[in-house]
């Protein structure tokens, strides 16, 4: 699950791999929630949630 600069690509794929079975997830089995995901993409695309 290679992750990129671009967030809107980072959300599409980590759904991706939400809905895979078992241990295949990314949490260690355990679905990933909305809230988790956005800080993820973001965090992988070096971007801030805060408004500055």
């Amino acid at each position: 699950m290679p992750l990129g600069k671009n967030v809107s690509k980072n959300i599409k794929e980590i759904y991706r791999d939400n809905k895979k079975k078992g241990k295949a997830r990314g949490a260690g089995g355990k679905a990933r929630s909305r809230k988790q995901i956005f800080a993820i993409a973001l965090r992988a695309a070096g971007k801030s949630k805060k408004k500055k």
